[in-house]
């Protein structure tokens, strides 16, 4: 009953879903900038601007959470006591840990910038809070909620499919995405490494060929392809052994799950193929004129494509 409770938004509203969307977004700017600091790009006002953003925009969301309700037991929550309750006992923790080191090393880094003279220790100060940073990847744990959400507001099943495929293809993406930053900052920190040898420095070369020569080297594993960079020392050596077999694995699953989507989406359109193919069959056997038979054919599909958006009620 939401009755008394007018400022408390249901899981579905549409101010809640918009907020949702949004973090969505952010989520994926995080995930895919986060891992980027492995190859220590310069700064530049368009990742600053974010970077307040998100950390705004989440600090804020631990307000929206407290005057969103939430489903218990088949029914939604309004009451602000029960949420405040519910809040603690789930997501407080996450936000708590997320929120917190994020806001402290913003103070540091802002200290350390403006009253500091030691421009070397600042650089180094600076990298090591990127790693802090890494924390706000724990976010991930949300990002399943807000896709049920969005699940909720999708009517058709080949919508969802195709949905569904294009999500499997960013999943890979965004795993080599990681094993490409790995790869990379392996390469950073040990002796006789492969960063050295293709002369992939910062000073060397540009973040867009580091990181793009990262990425085609981690879906050569993945694939029968091969490029020319390889392991130079032992510990590269037993990173590409894993990320190989992990490939394997993630690679097999990924086509299983293709071709179970690709094939699901072809027998949705299969019955009514053939259904349209023996009438087009039968109208020529009864030599049905040409124009007629072209206006009785548009008119089945207009009406086939209403009987399918349409629910039956038996």
């Amino acid at each position: 009953d939401r009755k008394g409770y007018k400022c408390i938004l249901r899981p579905n509203d549409p101010i809640r879903v918009t907020w949702d969307v949004t973090g969505m977004f952010l989520l994926f700017y995080d995930i895919c900038t986060i891992p980027l600091a492995a190859f220590d790009p310069d700064p530049h006002w368009f990742t600053t601007t974010m970077d307040w953003t998100t950390q705004i925009f989440w600090t804020l969301d631990i307000f929206m959470s407290l005057i969103t309700g939430y489903v218990h037991e088949g029914g939604i929550i309004v009451d602000p006591v029960k949420i405040l309750k519910n809040y603690l006992r789930t997501w407080f923790v996450l936000d708590l840990a997320v929120c917190g080191p994020d806001w402290i090393s913003t103070f540091v880094e802002i200290y350390s910038t403006d009253f500091t003279n030691d421009p070397g220790g600042v650089n180094r100060l600076l990298r090591s809070l990127r790693v802090v940073r890494t924390i706000r990847l724990l976010r991930l744990v949300k990002l399943k909620r807000i896709l049920a959400t969005i699940k909720d507001r999708i009517t058709s099943e080949a919508v969802f499919i195709l949905l569904n495929i294009g999500r499997l293809i960013g999943l890979l993406l965004l795993v080599n995405h990681f094993i490409a930053s790995a790869w990379y900052l392996l390469g950073s920190i040990v002796s006789n490494n492969w960063v050295d040898a293709f002369s992939m420095r910062k000073e060397q070369a540009s973040l867009g060929y580091r990181y793009s020569t990262s990425l085609h080297w981690s879906l050569t594993q993945f694939t029968p392809a091969s490029m020319d960079v390889q392991p130079q020392n032992v510990f590269e050596r037993f990173f590409s052994i894993m990320v190989l077999i992990a490939g394997l694995v993630l690679f097999s699953s990924f086509i299983s799950s293709i071709t179970g989507s690709m094939s699901q989406l072809r027998n949705m359109k299969a019955d009514k193929s053939k259904q349209f193919w023996l009438l087009r069959r039968y109208l020529k056997q009864q030599k049905v004129p040409r124009d007629l038979c072209f206006r009785v054919l548009r008119y089945i599909e207009y009406a086939m494509n209403n009987v399918d958006d349409r629910v039956p009620e038996g």
